[in-house]
Formats: C-alpha cells, sequence, structure tokens
C-alpha cells in the first residue's frame, strides 16, 4: 500500500473526568498534521494486536505520563476527507487517572493541556473528534461535569 492510497485508521479517544467533575483536554500544536491549534479529548491510533483499552493507556501515558482506568464505551466517532483520502474511526471511552499527574510529554504535539468545566468547555475551539466525544457523554451522563 502507498502512503497516498487512502486507508481507513482506527483510534481510541479518552474522555477523563476528574473527582471534581472536570474534564481534561489538550491543545493540539500548531505543527500537527490534524485539527493544530484545537483543544482534544487524549487518544491516538491502535496498533496491530493491541486492544482500544491498551492504545488508550499507551497514548495517554505516551502523551501526559499518566496511568488512566478504562471504562465503558461512550460512543464511536468517525471522521471522513475524501478528498485527503482519510477515514478515521475512534471509539470514545470514560477514563479516570489512576495514577500521576497529567503533563505534556510530548511538546511537538501539545502545547497546551488542562481541566475544564462543561461552561468552560463550551468557550473553546474543540477538534471533531472531542467535541463529539464530550456530547456523547453528556448524553450519558447529564449531570457529570461541573458547570
Amino acid at each position: 500500500m502507498t502512503h497516498n492510497e487512502p486507508q481507513i485508521r482506527v483510534g481510541a479517544g479518552a474522555v477523563i473526568i476528574n473527582e471534581e467533575g472536570k474534564v481534561f483536554l489538550a491543545k493540539r500544536g500548531k505543527n500537527v498534521k490534524l485539527d493544530a491549534g484545537l483543544w482534544e479529548t487524549p487518544g491516538g491510533g491502535v496498533e496491530f494486536g493491541e486492544t482500544m483499552a491498551e492504545a488508550l493507556k499507551r497514548e495517554v501515558m505516551e502523551e501526559h505520563g499518566v496511568v488512566v482506568e478504562v471504562g465503558e464505551m461512550l460512543d464511536v466517532v468517525e471522521y471522513i476527507d475524501k478528498e485527503k483520502g482519510e477515514h478515521h474511526v475512534s471509539p470514545a471511552f470514560v477514563c479516570k487517572i489512576a495514577e500521576d499527574t497529567p503533563q505534556i510529554m510530548e511538546p511537538d504535539k501539545c502545547e497546551e493541556i488542562g481541566w475544564f468545566s462543561w461552561v468552560d468547555v463550551q468557550k473553546l475551539s474543540l477538534s471533531p473528534f472531542a467535541a463529539k466525544d464530550l456530547a456523547g457523554f453528556r448524553r450519558r451522563y447529564p449531570n457529570s461535569i461541573v458547570s
């Protein structure tokens, strides 16, 4: 398969909520290929032979240096750009941090992180994945993210 050939990529996203009911988000760096400068839920691609939960644990550790517990699946988000030959399928999971404090481990990919109330989230420029992940969370748990 050539690099220009369209393909479907599988990923997994983490909607991480803390004990105060705030959601953890990361702002994409200006030089990344997809969704530069937008806020996102952590996650990334699933590697061959890896479960989605394993991929999430690996990606969140690589990106933010924390161990997460992966809970239930919320929804499946798809992103299709036929002109670019991109098709991404990404289930979102409810997660919580089990160990450590999030930090920026890949400064070329992420320029800022934070915990946000639902009111604050609505003021951010979210990636399409994050917007759909959070909408799925709000449908399932309408009172879980603090105002």
